[in-house]
């Protein structure tokens, strides 16, 4: 038994460790385990002193670990120091896999425990994935390559441990995955479309014998412009009956917005665990736009519930694999489907987009995923204050009057509702709709919204103006770092208006052409683009589905 003692008192002992696991991925004949140890035992030991210990069919192997984002404890930084880490083992045949910790030269057992991401529970004590059927026997995880009549099986009878609708649903899922190949596509109730649209429109041109299926969380009035007619037989309504069958059926999800609230029509992760063993499908994170914000608890690879990112440069990269701890086969360098729709070549119009972020202090999260605007907060904040100074600048007003320009101002959906609280006196400041042609903009001024790749795509004049600088850095919104830097990224950073509209003066002198550094730093940015809906198209169609 471990004992550690400080000041001449015990403050810890075990014979064994809680070994979290978290999820299991199963590709290219092998699997892969991700987990970490929740023990505060790490943070009295110095890292040379301790060691994760493999054992495969009685085979040890010291694993790399990295620090899980767990450590923090729901704080905003680490608390503890709990190791997480990968274990990679065959996929085909049948395996036994255990887990040592190696504390000075002595090893102690592991005691499996499965989150929620896990799939085990009470009722579900084993499930498959891609053709392997894990069961846990004791702190041994067993896994054993299984045909697709012995899955269905152990899933009819596994559905016995159920009762009434969940039954019901669970046997017909099974069924209806026995006959149909289904993939389903997403965005987000804020949005009327975002790359799930774009991806959905190009692959259901497709005769390949998958179905599938636009998830849709909003009424649209105008459908027929944004679907044919075709294509409409295609469009499910968010978190109905149809829609909890063909998720509990899918083999691919692509999604603009990671999370289960955002794509599962049972609501949340507790509301799945009756199915969870069914959820045998991938989920493809087609991102809204390149993950700049450091929000490196909530997108990594241990929370964030995507199995493959698609990424659009090289930074995107390095950045997943170095701060969020994804392994490079994960990522899918094709470029966001949108990208496809941006022409780099049309001219721009006399006009400047500013699109500000939202604040997560300025809002109350009404349910999950969705947030309401506190005007009373809002009113009060410097956020609103050095906003509004600048949108109801007279210097900015006589600068546009004098360049024959208009600002569009884009507010974030989640605070959309502010918009007639400014009082702004000249015509060539305008609120925006909820649509824009980016193309018809010669600049670009936000805050740190991931709407600026786009203008980086276009190689058009950035400005970053953060109105509330003091309160970012302080961490009161998600996050208060950045993974690309302000000094590193696309335009100048202003933090007051007066600077702000200094910055447009400079850019209107210079032609609405963005200075010379960060043109380069635009041109080199992205990998080169191409039909990217289709290069994903292309590399989902390759994946072996079993």
């Amino acid at each position: 038994k471990l004992s550690i003692a400080a000041d001449g008192r015990k403050i810890f002992s075990a014979s064994s460790f809680p070994l979290m696991m978290r999820k299991i991925f199963v590709e290219n004949g092998k699997a892969r385990l991700l987990s970490f140890i929740k023990s505060p035992v790490f943070s009295h030991l110095g890292r040379g002193e301790w060691k994760v210990i493999a054992s495969v069919d009685g085979e040890k192997r010291e694993l790399e670990t990295f620090t899980s984002v767990f450590s923090a404890q729901d704080s905003a930084v680490n608390v503890v120091d709990f190791p997480a880490f990968f274990c990679e083992f065959p996929a085909d045949g049948r395996h036994e896999i255990k887990f040592f910790i190696s504390i000075r030269g002595k090893e102690y057992p592991t005691n499996l425990l499965a989150e929620p991401t896990a799939v085990f529970s009470r009722k579900i004590r084993m499930y498959v994935r891609n053709g392997v059927m894990f069961t846990l026997n004791g702190r041994t995880l067993v896994s054993r390559s299984v045909d697709e009549n012995e899955e269905y099986r152990a899933e009819r009878e596994q559905s016995k441990n159920f009762k009434g609708n969940v039954k019901k649903l669970r046997n017909a899922a099974i069924e209806y995955r026995r006959a149909h190949k289904v993939e389903l596509y997403y965005d987000l109730y804020t949005v009327d479309f975002d790359n799930g649209y774009y991806q959905f429109k190009n692959d259901i041109k497709h005769n390949d014998g998958v179905e599938r299926y636009y998830i849709y969380s909003r009424e649209y009035k105008n459908i027929d412009e944004l679907f044919t007619k075709e294509e409409q037989e295609h469009l499910v309504k968010f978190g109905s009956e149809k829609h909890k069958l063909l998720y509990l059926s899918a083999r691919v999800i692509f999604t603009a917005f990671y999370g289960v609230t955002p794509v599962s029509p049972f609501g949340s992760a507790a509301g799945e665990v009756p199915y969870a063993d069914l959820l045998d499908f991938k989920t493809v994170y087609l991102q809204h736009g390149v993950l700049h914000a450091s929000l490196r608890s909530q997108n990594s690879v241990e929370r964030c519930r995507a199995d493959k990112i698609v990424i659009s440069a090289p930074f995107e990269k390095q950045n997943y694999m170095t701060n969020y701890h994804y392994p490079e086969d994960n990522l899918i360098p094709t470029g966001m489907a949108r990208y496809d729709h941006i022409d780099r070549n049309k001219k721009a119009k006399n006009r400047i987009l500013f699109a500000p972020s939202w604040r997560k202090y300025l809002t109350q999260e009404i349910n999950s995923s969705k947030w309401e605007l506190i005007d009373s907060k809002l009113k009060s904040s410097d956020y609103f204050r050095n906003f509004s100074r600048f949108l109801e600048s007279r210097e900015l007003h006589e600068l546009l009057e004098k360049t024959d320009t208009y600002l569009d101002v884009k507010l974030h959906p989640i605070i959309a509702d502010a918009e007639g609280l400014f009082d702004i006196k000249s015509p060539r400041v305008v609120m925006a709709g909820a649509h824009v042609d980016i193309e018809d903009y010669r600049m670009f001024i936000t805050d740190f919204s991931s709407f600026v790749f786009d203008f980086a795509y276009l190689c058009r004049p950035v400005l970053y103006f953060v109105p509330d600088y003091g309160q970012f850095k302080a961490g009161m919104n998600h996050y208060r770092e950045l993974d690309l830097p302000f000094e590193e990224a696309f335009g100048p950073l202003a933090l007051d208006p007066e600077n702000a509209v200094g910055e447009i003066k400079k850019a209107a002198e210079n032609g609405f052409e963005p200075e010379k550094k960060y043109s380069n730093r635009m041109k080199n940015f992205y990998y080169p683009l191409e039909n990217c809906a289709e290069a994903l198209y292309n590399e989902v169609s390759s994946w072996n589905f079993l």
